[in-house]
């Protein structure tokens, strides 16, 4: 299945191609987990992120569907 993932903030670096300021598709297996794109970009899988399915707050186990949009933001810390 493909889903749209979109990178923030320092997490763009972690983007394929050139281009990481865009949206980019990622192929998946049917009934992949969001903690499944995190280990597929080689994110640190011992840092915390923000993480959003479409609009939604979403978690590492939850299951994705075809043609979602996945958005995957760093913590936001400041004062």
């Amino acid at each position: 299945m493909e889903i749209l993932v979109k990178l923030h903030y320092v997490l763009r670096t972690y983007a394929p191609g050139r281009d990481f300021k865009r949206p980019f598709a990622l192929t998946l297996a049917k009934g992949a987990v969001l903690g499944e794109v995190i280990r597929a970009l080689e994110l640190p899988n011992d840092q915390e992120f923000l993480l959003f399915v479409g609009s939604r707050h979403a978690v590492r186990d939850q299951v994705l569907v075809e043609g979602d949009t996945v958005t995957i933001l760093p913590p936001i810390i400041g004062g």
